[in-house]
């Protein structure tokens, strides 16, 4: 009898060593702002270029809109970015509407009518 409970004891003892424990698994964590995941350099560009913009007088139409397709151009690998999508397109909205004001302002200055 005492034998068989050592052997019961043991195998319990080795069963509990030998199988391993069932551990809960641990959830890996979602990042939900992948979407706005960009370079720094892509920010670095991105300010540059806004503050080209702001600056621009009528003889940088041209030049700023070259800059701002290389721009586009450079990064389209991160139009499936939310955070790209809404750059470019403040980018652009900006662009046109100083390219309107320099206009009227042309306009206005040389005494002709829009």
């Amino acid at each position: 009898m005492q034998l068989l409970l050592i052997l019961l004891a043991c195998s319990l003892i080795i069963a509990f060593f030998i199988v391993p424990l069932k551990r809960p698994k641990k959830k890996n964590r979602v990042n939900r702002n992948d979407h706005y995941k960009v370079p720094a350099v892509f920010w670095e560009e991105y300010n540059w270029l806004t503050l080209k913009i702001h600056r621009m007088n009528s003889s940088d139409y041209e030049n700023v809109q070259h800059h701002i397709n290389q721009f586009m151009y450079k990064y389209e690998q991160l139009v499936e970015y939310k955070v790209y999508n809404e750059k470019v397109a403040n980018l652009l909205s900006s662009y046109q509407y100083r390219v309107q004001l320099l206009l009227n302002n042309k306009h206005l200055a040389n005494g002709t009518s829009v």
